[in-house]
Parts: structure tokens; C-alpha cells; sequence
């Protein structure tokens, strides 16, 4: 499933890699961007990024075959579309020198045995054993600490995570919790009546009302100038003489 997608991931080595490669057995339709800055890639590395990434998608919509989709992505990922690093602002291709400058870190699960896509979110559990620590081995005062921390024991991942179940695509939680279902195919919009032809071409003004329109009535205000367009285009419509009768004292 997410093998049908081409996916450029900036910013740090992450699970969904491991997950990748779990799922479909490769990860050729992922390419990973990093670079020294924090949280944000500089701005030439994500225009390339979506530039590849527009590249992409244009060249598996030309790929007419009846090929299924996994395979048109990676037969069609562009060339520059490759791990990368950037150091400073060059672009380094060889993983051999990324790799030191930017490390892979862990979690505490996957410290304990958990798998590297960590996806598991709740472990089925297992008594302590000491032989599974071999060659580390405890005191017992050290075994009688670990006892009382784990009291229910500790994840077995050897087995299935509780409550686990593959991933589908497009799933609805709209019954509740639980199980998810597959959403269905996208609604098709359908028109029920002809759209109103709502193009104004011309505005006619006359001195108390704009033609087609109500009415205008000016309203008096407290402050300087006109808070209408309305207002204003009625007092400027009005007769020269209404103006000089004003202008008397």
C-alpha cells in the first residue's frame, strides 16, 4: 500500500523507513533529504525536493502500462531522486559520508528488543527471566528492583502487539472506536440544477439609487468623512443649487 506511493522525507532518519521496508519488502519508493539546520530544511532544499517530487508524479501519470502502481513509482522515480545529506550547501550522495554526521538514534522500546519500525504500541507480556539478559547478569537485590517494576512482566516482541492488525488504506472511524473500515470510493458531485449565471458586466449609477438596486438612503454620522459607498455616492449625485443653499450662512 505505501509502496504505491513516492515519498521525499526531509529531516531525520525516521520509523516510517523501517515500516517500508517491513511491509514491501523494500523501500525504493522512499528517499530520505537531511541537513544540519533544526526543524526546518533550508528553502533550496525543499524547492528541490518538491521539484523531484513534482517529477515524479508526472512521469507515473504519463506511464500508461498495465503495470500495477508499486511498480510504476519505482520504475519512474527521477534520477536525483537518491538519499541524500547536505553539508553546507553541498548535496552528498554517499551514505558512507553522511551517515557519521548524521547518526540513527533509537527509543527505549526499541532498546528493548522492539522492532525498528516501532509501531508497536502495546506489547504482549512475559515473566522476567534472567536467561533472557544473558550474558548481563543481576544481584539479587538488582532482580528484586526489576520484580518490583514489572510486576505483570515485560513485552515479549517475539509475539504479535495486542490488538494488532495490518493497515488498510482510507479507513473511517466513524462507528466509534475500535476497528476501523474501509471508507469506500470517493463521493462524485452531481449537479441538480444549472449554475446562475452571476456575472455582473456593468453598474449604473443615479442620483438616489443604483440601478436594479433598492434605494438609497444616506444616513447622518458623528465623525468625519462616509463609512459607506452608498452614502457617498448620494450626496455626491446632489443638484448644484441644493449645494449652494447649504453654502448660505
Amino acid at each position: 500500500m505505501l509502496a504505491a506511493r513516492p515519498v521525499i522525507r526531509s529531516l531525520r532518519p525516521c520509523s516510517g523507513l523501517h515500516s517500508g521496508v517491513e511491509a514491501n519488502g523494500h523501500a525504493d519508493h522512499h528517499v530520505m533529504f537531511i541537513a544540519q539546520t533544526p526543524l526546518v530544511l533550508p528553502p533550496s532544499v525543499t524547492a528541490e525536493a518538491f521539484s523531484l517530487m513534482d517529477q515524479w508524479l508526472a512521469n507515473i501519470e504519463a506511464d500508461t502500462s498495465d503495470d500495477p502502481r508499486e511498480v510504476k513509482v519505482v520504475r519512474n522515480k527521477p534520477a536525483g531522486a537518491v538519499d541524500s545529506c547536505y553539508i553546507g550547501t553541498e548535496k552528498v550522495t554517499d551514505q558512507s559520508k553522511c551517515r557519521p554526521l548524521f547518526s540513527y538514534f533509537g527509543t527505549t522500546r526499541i532498546a528493548a528488543g522492539g522492532p525498528l519500525a516501532n509501531d508497536v504500541m502495546k506489547c504482549e507480556l512475559k515473566p522476567l527471566s534472567r536467561l533472557d539478559y544473558l550474558p548481563v547478569t543481576f544481584t539479587d537485590e538488582q532482580w528484586a528492583r526489576l520484580q518490583t517494576a514489572f510486576p505483570t512482566g515485560v513485552c515479549d516482541f517475539n509475539r504479535p502487539p495486542v490488538n494488532g492488525y495490518p493497515s488498510a488504506e482510507w479507513v473511517t472511524f466513524m462507528d466509534g472506536l475500535g476497528v476501523g473500515r474501509p471508507l469506500g470510493p470517493p463521493p462524485v458531485a452531481i449537479a441538480i440544477a444549472p449554475l446562475p449565471d452571476l456575472t455582473v458586466t456593468s453598474v449604473s449609477l443615479s442620483p438616489n439609487k443604483l440601478t436594479g438596486g433598492d434605494p438609497l438612503t444616506p444616513r447622518r454620522t458623528s465623525g468625519c468623512g462616509s463609512s459607506s459607498t452608498a452614502r457617498r455616492s448620494v450626496r455626491t449625485s446632489r443638484s448644484p443649487s441644493s449645494q449652494a443653499a447649504r453654502a448660505r450662512p
